[in-house]
């Protein structure tokens, strides 16, 4: 499989696993994940890599993450933080992530000077962040914030700067399957948004881009067009609201934002060619 289908692959693959998620109301993750010890091999973005002391990989909605083995003494820590608080960070750096093509090169290497740092930085955030939960004053509790958010960003720049340089001196390092930096944004976008936003026209000014070129450069990189990604999406988690939940098709309804239980009905059955009660009716039959 070549880098472009792969790539294509795994975001079709993804996005049920980004619908579910969200049906449980846990916001999307993005960071890293370091390595400490032992040996594990997995398949990030369907890519095989081997984990050992000092590998780092990111964590991101982007990236699908498959371990198929890891050793009894595998020990790895991460710098996690929910995707909504790091979107000014990612809108500054998105068109590093865009040339490096980091979702099809996930994983890097840090020098043992580098893990150090990086755990020790992990270990201050996390104290910064006990501080703020239990600050006096809110001014305190916003400084202390502040302080752990810019820690966390400074480290993340830092690791970048690591894949920018192994990016640069790998001679093999390959150029194909990239996501431009709209296109990138616009996947970021819909997996924060797509409960309460489903206009095109929406998305594409975003991202800046007229609705028409928006469009078709979204068709041309990912092999589907904005409005089929955003009834995926919304589809995706519906059904499995449906299947996976007792919440009412009129709580579902609200949930997806939709003004009234009707539009709901109509959406679903257009797409689905069943009606919501119709399809978690069938569903229970064939369990």
């Amino acid at each position: 499989m070549d880098a472009s289908s792969s790539s294509l692959h795994f975001i079709h693959r993804q996005a049920d696993r980004l619908a579910a998620r969200s049906c449980t109301r846990t916001p999307p993750r993005v960071g890293l994940t370091l390595c400490t010890e032992g040996e594990a091999w997995v398949l990030l973005n369907y890519r095989r890599y081997r984990l050992t002391r000092g590998s780092i990989y990111i964590v991101s909605p982007l990236i699908a993450l498959h371990v198929l083995s890891q050793s009894e003494d595998y020990a790895e820590v991460q710098l996690q933080d929910d995707i909504k608080h790091f979107l000014p960070f990612f809108n500054r750096v998105i068109d590093v992530i865009a040339s490096l093509n980091l979702p099809n090169r996930p994983c890097t290497t840090l020098t043992p000077p580098q893990c150090r740092l990086f755990l020790h930085r992990r270990h201050h955030i996390g104290q910064l962040r006990r501080e703020s939960r239990n600050a006096a004053t809110e001014e305190q509790r916003g400084l202390l914030a502040l302080m752990a958010d810019n820690l966390l960003q400074t480290t993340l720049l830092e690791v970048l700067h690591v894949f920018c340089r192994q990016i640069q001196t790998d001679n093999d390092a390959d150029t194909g399957g990239r996501l431009d930096t709209a296109v990138y944004r616009f996947l970021v976008l819909l997996n924060l948004h797509f409960r309460h936003e489903r206009s095109v026209k929406a998305y594409a000014a975003q991202v800046g881009l007229s609705t028409g070129h928006f469009t078709a450069r979204v068709k041309s990189q990912t092999g589907k067009t904005p409005s089929e990604w955003i009834v995926l999406f919304t589809m995706t988690l519906a059904r499995n609201m449906l299947e996976n939940t007792t919440m009412s098709i009129k709580e579902i309804a609200a949930e997806l934002n939709f003004p009234e239980q009707f539009t709901f009905r109509k959406y679903f059955k257009l797409h689905a060619g069943l009606s919501p009660k119709d399809y978690r009716l069938s569903r229970r039959k064939d369990a």
